[in-house]
């Protein structure tokens, strides 16, 4: 702020022993204080204050320019976070991630813990946009602006756990395919565009998609399993989210799945 005394750094070393390291503010300027750097208690409240100010100001605008990209990736997963004052111990909590590809930003996005499907809705509203997701199913009741994309890693991890089974070695085989046919080419390299792996895309999957889902109903119809079984509910994931992964395939820019969100919460 002008007119302060106290730069930048020092308000984030406040903060990250505040909030990282969750050292009350008497702890932090004790520790200054052994250190030969005085601050009044007043002074401190002050700058986290104002911190907190800065920050969700700039939290708004990286919301608002992120839910602006047409191509975005979802993902919510929880975590265990402390109860509020009143009450004891932890509880499981959901943080929601949202990934702007056309900017590369990306914001989280906390409501109590909360993963009711409201929440996306609230955000998105009557948006244009292509979401990649790993199938969670309050993003089909989005509005129909929205075009879903499947994450084929999410839907294959559902076969690997029964990997043993022949059948479900079957899909995971075709699964891999489409993945071997889309690493032959990067956009950006070798005059590689988003056009030209459009083109690429629909010829290649038109016939591994057929035979994927000549295989599903097979095994669906099939009397070796019963319906709960973990093939049986593998194969009713897979066509369940049948018409996201055909829309993969109908653009040229998009990923396969939806591993960005992972790795970005990691």
């Amino acid at each position: 702020r002008p007119g302060s005394c106290y730069d930048a750094s020092v308000v984030a070393g406040i903060c990250q022993l505040r909030y990282e390291f969750s050292m009350p503010v008497e702890r932090i300027l004790k520790l200054f204080d052994e250190h030969g750097f005085e601050m009044a208690k007043a002074t401190a409240h002050n700058l986290l204050k104002l911190a907190d100010q800065t920050l969700d100001r700039l939290y708004s605008v990286l919301k608002d320019t992120v839910l602006k990209n047409k191509y975005q990736n979802w993902d919510e997963t929880f975590h265990r976070t402390l109860t509020n004052e009143n009450e004891r111990g932890s509880r499981k909590a959901y943080l929601w991630e949202v990934i702007g590809r056309d900017d590369n930003l990306m914001f989280f996005h906390y409501d109590k813990g909360s993963r009711e499907k409201e929440i996306p809705k609230l955000l998105l509203k009557d948006a244009a946009i292509t979401l990649q997701s790993d199938a969670y199913a309050g993003y089909k009741e989005l509005s129909p602006n929205i075009t879903n994309l499947a994450c084929l890693a999410h839907i294959k991890r559902y076969f690997k756990d029964i990997q043993e089974d022949k059948d479900a070695k079957c899909i995971i085989s075709l699964i891999d395919k489409l993945y071997q046919k889309e690493h032959k080419h990067k956009i950006g390299e070798k005059g590689w565009s988003a056009d030209k792996n459009l083109k690429y895309r629909k010829e290649y999957s038109k016939p591994i998609l057929k035979e994927i889902k000549k295989e599903l109903f097979r095994i669906k119809t099939s009397d070796g399993y019963l319906p709960k079984s973990l093939i049986a509910v593998a194969v009713e994931h897979m066509l369940s989210q049948w018409v996201p992964i055909k829309n993969i395939f109908t653009m040229g820019h998009s990923d396969l799945d939806n591993n960005i969100a992972e790795r970005y919460n990691r």
